[in-house]
């Protein structure tokens, strides 16, 4: 689901009410329908004009996809052909490709109920292989966004967790779908019972989206397609917490990967972007901006065809809202309404938007008749969206007690099953306790023995972590108490003289009066300056106070904004919940690895942006650090392949408990995550 604003807000709450009720009903009806309410609904052929293999289906099914948008009354007649011809042969693979594919063109022609109906019906037809398991993760994501355009957010909730629980029990591994479905659950849930003009918290939706996008950035990326989805998700998280600068970072770098040719499939995820970049200065109370990017998204989908209205009713609502703000009424108006007029045929929350830029803007121009009209038009939809939630409250109420009625019933019986299959049992238990017993006997003694030789392993493995932190540890100490000796050497003893040097000089020019505001002698005192500078420079990042008195949060901030400042690399800095301050030996050696990662993208990777964030939730602290660079080649992003300085790195995480993963392609950027549990350091 693309986030757009405030225009559509996805709610979800208490689906598991019915979840069991509704599971039932799906699984009862899907044959049903496929054999008789698709054949009922669609064209009727005579038995000599069905198809009577499957290459003709085939190749009835492709010729019909060429014409989904172009000529949809051929589109639906093959497709019905293809459907019945298959059914006819009992050939499942042609019946689950014709109603996916009209599951597809009744989405594309804004009839979802009938394409949720489709592709219900397609879920019986998927096997048990790896092929149909993913099929069925795919039909389940499908379904949920097309309730999403109903407003059935509960049913949509229902859906995308069916296809959760479908990953988990087929142990499905393919990137390209896992991507697919966290990247729409991220929205999902971000978006649930939220103000978007409102700054998210760091509860608990945003911990679970986090999570999704963490598992799948760790992922093998085969394709741009996966990548782009990954950072537009990225994108979407930092856009609804509202930390616009981060959102922009990662939409920018989506919008620059479009531009290759094999990411045509994501037109539209470009034009939705612009939309959300639109909203975001909207929100910040730029319209200026807002009104550049609105025209990119109606210029970009008027390159891609036109086919996603709502896109075009987003894109015309924000160029409204932005004319509000300049007080530009007229073309507010102009902007608003043909969106308007377009979203009679979505849902009503969409249309009340509509009404309330245009009451706006008409009272703005003094219209106060048509201004009170859509006021009017406004508050009905609000009333009647109330009303709704307040019925569809009592219908999730009813059916929760009509289901735990049948729950009860469904207990007494299985209470009469179990005390009879009890009086059997008891009776067989007497001849199987003696063979049960010595069995026991036996399997005792060979647990007790695997169990005394797994904990030697695992006393030997405790004594070798053991021996490898205090290795780990006696080699950062050492290395402190090396950069504090440097650094006391260099500001006490070699800065010392340089000042000393340096007013010496500067009296004794004096005493000659020499004049020290041009020529030679001033090069010589600036020089004496700047290298006394530099000095204490190097001596404060060799032993930086500001660590040791505030903390690794404001430490990394600072060492971050001095990057900046030198115009080197403009180099965001962004947390994640509350970073409170850590063991002194742990702070330097993060500190350390975020220094290294940041100048190893200064010296290697050609970057002009780069993104430093700490996220602390639980025990678990994570450093993610990114760049817009050249990337590195697949074979460095493995760390045993990479410089000194990453293996250097990944050892010490890996010794301190921690993951160390790195994400990366040509040209597009380096993303390096860490993350490390504090209860096990």
């Amino acid at each position: 689901m693309r986030v757009t604003m405030k225009y559509r807000c996805i709610a979800c709450s208490g689906f598991a009410r019915f979840a069991t009720l509704f599971f039932l009903v799906i699984y009862c009806s899907t044959r049903t329908f496929a054999q008789t309410a698709t054949l009922e609904n669609g064209p009727i052929f005579p038995e000599h004009q069905l198809l009577r293999d499957s290459n003709a289906i085939q190749k009835e099914l492709k010729s019909a996809r060429s014409l989904l948008e172009s000529a949809p009354d051929s589109a639906i007649r093959k497709l019905y052909l293809s459907l019945k011809s298959s059914l006819s042969l009992n050939y499942n693979r042609g019946i689950l490709k014709s109603l996916t594919d009209l599951g597809v063109f009744y989405h594309i022609h804004n009839q979802n109920a009938k394409a949720i109906a489709a592709l219900q019906a397609a879920l019986y037809y998927c096997d048990n292989t790896i092929s149909g398991r993913n099929t069925a993760v795919n039909i389940y994501s499908a379904i949920a966004y097309r309730y999403l355009f109903l407003e059935r957010n509960d049913s949509a909730a229902w859906y995308y967790y069916r296809a959760l629980d479908e990953i988990d029990a087929s142990h499905i591994k393919d990137p390209d779908i896992l991507v697919n479905v966290y990247s729409q659950l991220i929205l999902f849930w971000l978006n649930l019972n939220e103000d978007p003009e409102e700054q998210r918290p760091d509860d608990k939706y945003v911990a679970t989206a986090n999570a999704y996008l963490n598992k799948a950035e760790q992922l093998e990326v085969k394709n741009n397609i996966t990548l782009g989805k990954i950072i537009l998700s990225k994108g979407h998280i930092h856009y609804l917490m509202h930390r616009f600068d981060s959102a922009r970072f990662h939409y920018h770098r989506f919008i620059a990967l479009a531009k290759h040719p094999d990411m045509a499939v994501l037109s539209s995820s470009v034009t939705a972007t612009y939309t959300n970049i639109a909203r975001m200065f909207l929100i910040q109370k730029m319209p200026d901006s807002a009104i550049l990017y609105s025209h990119k998204a109606l210029q970009k989908f008027k390159e891609d065809g036109g086919l996603d209205s709502n896109l075009y009713i987003s894109s015309r609502y924000n160029l409204g809202e932005a004319y509000n703000m300049q007080h530009k009424y007229q073309a507010a108006i102009d902007a608003a309404l043909p969106a308007l007029l377009a979203a009679e045929t979505q849902g009503p929350s969409t249309q009340s938007a509509g009404h309330e830029i245009l009451s706006e803007a008409y009272s703005g121009i003094g219209n106060y008749k048509l201004a009170w009209e859509h006021q009017k038009a406004n508050s009905d939809i609000r009333d009647s969206i109330s009303v709704h939630k307040s019925i569809q409250t009592i219908s999730q109420m009813e059916m929760k007690y009509q289901m735990a009625e049948r729950n009860k019933i469904l207990t007494e019986k299985e209470l009469a099953l179990t005390s009879k299959d009890n009086k059997i049992k008891s009776q067989k238990l007497w001849i199987g306790g003696t063979l049960a017993t010595t069995l026991l006997i036996i399997l005792t003694g060979v647990l007790l023995r695997r169990q005394a030789i797994h904990k030697q392993k695992l006393d030997a493995l405790q004594m070798q972590q053991e021996k490898d932190i205090a290795l780990l540890q006696a080699m950062i100490d050492g290395e402190e108490k090396e950069r504090n000796r440097l650094a006391n050497e260099l500001h006490d003893g070699i800065g010392g003289l340089l000042g000393a040097i340096r007013m010496q000089l500067g009296a004794a020019l004096k005493t000659h009066q020499v004049n020290t505001q041009s020529g030679e002698f001033k090069h010589i005192l600036l020089l004496l300056e700047n290298a006394y500078d530099e000095l204490r420079k190097t001596a404060h990042n060799l032993m930086p106070e500001v660590l040791q008195q505030e903390g690794l949060d404001i430490a990394t901030s600072s060492f971050c904004d001095s990057i900046r400042k030198t115009d080197t690399l403009d180099v965001h800095y962004d947390t994640v919940g509350l970073i409170p301050r850590f063991r002194p030996n742990l702070e330097l050696t993060l500190y350390r690895i975020i220094q290294e990662l940041l100048h190893n993208i200064i010296k290697h990777a050609r970057a002009s942006e780069a993104l430093v964030q700490l996220a602390f939730i639980g025990d678990c602290l994570s450093i993610t650090v990114e760049d817009n660079g050249i990337g590195m080649p697949a074979a460095h992003t493995n760390t045993t392949q990479s410089g000194m300085g990453i293996k250097t790195i990944q050892e010490r995480i890996r010794r301190m408990g921690g993951k160390f993963d790195i994400s990366s392609a040509m040209e597009h950027g380096t993303s390096i995550n860490i993350e490390l549990h504090l209860a096990d350091i």
